[in-house]
Parts: structure tokens; sequence; C-alpha cells
């Protein structure tokens, strides 16, 4: 009857034992960015059909198992970040999952419309594209949110990266840095030749 429980407990002392935060229980800016650079590390090195072994081989053995009646091995890594291992009747790996449940091994993912409002500081915002949910998470067209918070959402091509600019952060603009007050949303794109990157703590709370 005690067997049944054993897994989870161990897999609860492990996760306490083996995560390290700060004082008020959130994983410090350094433990993310560690646990998200050791979590792309380890499944840069996974592909569909692996063998248990092979996993052994690329990222070793894992800290422990998730479920009693079958093999499903987990890795721990810091700030929380984690990743279980799923594997077919023929010992062959099919799925990675991070800790939200979203497998890393798919090249698509399957979103859903939904219908659920917008309200920033209690007012509705309306989208012309639409609202989606992948894996229970809601996503939105970033782009749209210039204008909508304080925000600048911009592209860049040449660097293949979303970049978003706050109000309070310095650009340079030709020869001159500035840092840009409301409405941002007014910047021309082509007038930001050089973008200070934003910290942690000047991130935009959705």
């Amino acid at each position: 009857m005690l067997k049944k429980y054993i897994v989870p407990i161990l897999a609860m002392l492990a996760f306490l034992s083996l995560t390290s935060f700060s004082q008020d229980g959130k994983p410090t800016l350094e433990e993310e960015k560690a646990g998200i650079t050791q979590l792309k590390e380890a499944v840069s090195k996974l592909s569909v059909g692996m063998t248990w072994d092979e996993v052994v081989r690329q990222l070793g053995e894992p800290k422990f198992v998730t479920h009693a009646s079958a093999y499903i091995p987990f890795y721990l890594f810091a700030g929380g970040q984690s990743l279980t291992l799923n594997f077919d009747g023929q010992n062959k790996l099919f799925a990675a999952y991070n800790k939200d449940r979203f497998d890393l091994l798919l090249k698509e993912y399957t979103a859903k419309v939904t219908n659920i409002s917008v309200l920033v500081d209690g007012e509705d915002v309306l989208f012309s594209n639409p609202i989606l949910t992948i894996n229970g998470k809601i996503y939105l067209s970033v782009e749209e949110l210039n204008g909508v918070l304080p925000v600048y959402v911009t592209f860049n091509e040449v660097m293949q990266q979303l970049e978003f600019i706050t109000t309070d952060t310095p650009i340079t603009i030709g020869f001159t840095t500035k840092t840009m007050q409301a409405p941002i949303n007014k910047i021309p794109p082509d007038y930001i030749t050089t973008i200070v990157p934003i910290t942690r703590e000047k991130k935009i709370k959705a």
C-alpha cells in the first residue's frame, strides 16, 4: 500500500535537495538562465528513436524515475528546469517534456483558437490576430502589444531575434542615446539602430 507513495516522495525530496532558490523561494535570474541553458544543451543531444543506452551516453544517468509502474527518466537542472523522457515499447525515445509538459522534440505544435478576453488595467483590448492556446498556455501576437503596453516590439531580421523596448530602456537614435518616453509605439523601427539588452527586472508582467 505504501509503495505507490514512495516514488512521489523520493521525487519531491530529490527536487528539494537538487534545486537552490533565493530567499523568497523563487529561482534567481542566474539560476533560471543556467537551468534554461542546461535544458537546451540536453535537448540538443536528443533525437526521436534514440535508445536508452544512447541517451545515457549523452546525458548521463537520470536523477530519479517518476513512476512506479514504468521507467520514466527525470533530469533536473538549475532553477527548477526539468526534462522527463518517454520511451515506447521498443525502448525508443519518442518524447522529452519540460516542466510545462511541452514535448521539446516536436518541431510543430497544435494551436487552438480561444475566445478569451484580454484586459489591460480593466479595459478590454481587441486583437486583430487570433489568441491561441498550446498545451493550455495562452499566446498573443506580440506585435499587437505596441500601443497596448508600455513596450515597443520589433523583429530584427538581420539577427533573427524578437526585441522588446521598454519606456525606460536607453536606445541609440543616430548618434544620440536617449531614454524613450511613452507613447513608445510611435517610434519608427527604422530610427532604432542599437538596443540595450533588457534585464529581467524590466520585463513586462502579463
